[in-house]
């Protein structure tokens, strides 16, 4: 009898032994198997408590007593055993041919099994709206509507988008424009990737009966991850754009873009930015600039509040028009 309990005791150090080990912030100290992190969680396999999920921000230090698959903030992927420092931060022992500086959790994205394969198709998207209207003295509204859907392949990467935007005042349109686009992006490796465009713009406001812009070009994607993706494009494109009243345009055209978003502040907030540049290869005065340049700030269930600037730049707009517009948007939003 002493025998068999003896044994239980050794079975339940060794497996404590073991076990992968999490310390919090507020010196809490949690044994157990460490199953995943994705996004603000971790979960965590207790054989005390069943499954645990734990705040990702309260984690001060872990170990593992078995290899994960950890994927970094600089989007690299490491396959290894993670092993705490006693002054601070978490070694990722990968082998005898790699042992990573201390690194402190916020510099951790995802923590997955060893086997891990990433899933080949990923599909995200965004919507966004915005309304505002009065009434009695001031009699004005707005709307303000956009979409976007992305699907990513591990060689491509799909993409498509529409914005609205309309609004009175005292029952005279003062805004109407409609935008549409896609975009095709083949990766030849991890960074690189061939690119194509086609974008619509209808404003009549502008004059625009209807600009089409068709590109390709060469893109370098920089980052590309949950917490923080940055991409630039170089490339040619070709610009036609009919009018209500003024004459007809077309020309080729030089052009550059750039696409960022990031999450700050242990993901309070994501800021974005892009832009697009068109040049023409004629005439250097048909200039084309578009960008939109804000703040998304996540509520719960996948809903967002964001605060965003646009500005557009025509060089060469319809007589009697001007060549900048600029827009102030508060917009609710649903992401996935």
């Amino acid at each position: 009898m002493r025998l068999l309990f003896s044994l239980i005791v050794l079975l339940c150090c060794c497996s404590q032994a073991f076990a992968d080990v999490v310390w919090l912030k507020n010196g809490d100290r949690i044994s157990g198997e460490i199953i995943t992190k994705k996004g603000e969680k971790m979960l965590l396999r207790t054989p005390y408590a069943g499954d645990i999920e734990v705040n990702w921000r309260e984690v001060d230090r872990f170990s593992t007593a078995r290899p994960l698959t950890f994927i970094l903030r600089d989007d690299n992927r490491l396959v290894g055993m993670a092993v705490s420092k006693e002054d601070g931060g978490i070694s990722i022992d990968a082998g005898a041919v790699l042992k990573t500086v201390p690194l402190l959790p916020a510099d951790i994205v995802a923590i997955y099994p060893r086997d891990y394969r990433e899933n080949s198709t990923k599909v995200h998207g965004r919507l966004n709206a915005g309304l505002t209207g009065k009434g009695g003295n001031t009699d004005t509204g707005a709307m303000h509507v956009d979409g976007e859907l992305v699907v990513r392949t591990k060689e491509n990467r799909y993409t498509v988008g529409a914005g609205y935007n309309w609004e009175q005042d005292n029952d005279s349109e003062t805004e109407s424009n409609l935008s549409l686009y896609s975009k095709y992006d083949h990766f030849v490796n991890q960074k690189w990737y061939l690119s194509t465009k086609a974008s619509f713009l209808r404003d009549r406001f502008r004059d625009l009966k209807l600009r089409s812009l068709l590109g390709a070009g060469l893109g370098y994607q920089i980052w590309e991850s949950e917490e923080r993706n940055l991409s630039l494009e170089a490339g040619v494109d070709y610009v036609n754009e009919d009018f209500f009243s003024a004459p007809d345009d077309e020309y080729p055209g030089g052009r550059w873009a750039l696409q960022y978003d990031q999450f700050l502040f242990g993901r309070i907030t994501q800021a974005f930015h892009r832009h697009e540049v068109s040049i023409g290869l004629k005439d250097i005065k048909d200039f084309l600039f578009t960008s939109e340049t804000g703040l998304r700030f996540p509520l719960a269930n996948n809903f967002n509040a964001s605060l965003q600037y646009d500005y557009d730049w025509d060089n060469t707009p319809a007589p009697g028009r001007k060549r900048s517009d600029n827009a102030y948007m508060f917009n609710l939003g649903y992401s996935w």
